[in-house]
């Protein structure tokens, strides 16, 4: 492995404890209806796995491909070495999001923050890595594709 780098989003534990809050507040307000609480109770679950898997992400670069990997190994995108017509440091819009967006032209992943790398797949297909170390990444790229 030439280069390994996990990211973790500062605001699931934020996000975590409101949706605690509103289980507890919604429980409350049900008042004892079973099927209300199992609703509730599968929602929370479903909110927490989600929660989980999204709170990190993993890149990854291999001597034939470069990997994102969300939490325990799904989801996952790999993109060849080669494949990649070019590699560029970007910064991404605010409202492109977390997880796993469309922005125009191409497919973001990415955990926090707006700092990426987006690798230019030709066939006006484009995916970007959201990530903290967009410099290290690049410098690992940095010989095995063209960088700008």
């Amino acid at each position: 492995m030439s280069y390994q780098h996990t990211q973790y989003s500062p605001a699931t534990l934020r996000i975590a404890v409101l949706v605690l809050l509103a289980v507890v507040g919604t429980t409350v307000a049900v008042n004892g209806s079973r099927a209300g609480l199992a609703v509730i109770l599968l929602t929370a679950l479903i909110v927490g796995v989600a929660l989980a898997v999204f709170s990190r992400l993993t890149i990854e670069m291999t001597d034939a491909e470069v990997r994102a990997v969300f939490g325990w190994g799904w989801p996952r995108r790999v993109v060849s070495l080669s494949d990649i017509v070019s590699v560029t440091g970007v910064r991404n819009s605010w409202w492109y999001g977390f997880g796993i967006r469309w922005f125009p032209g191409g497919t973001l992943w990415n955990v926090w923050g707006l700092d990426g790398v987006e690798f230019d797949l030709g066939d006006a297909r484009k995916v970007r890595f959201g990530t903290d170390e967009p410099e290290a990444l690049m410098a690992a790229l940095s010989g095995r594709v063209q960088t700008f």
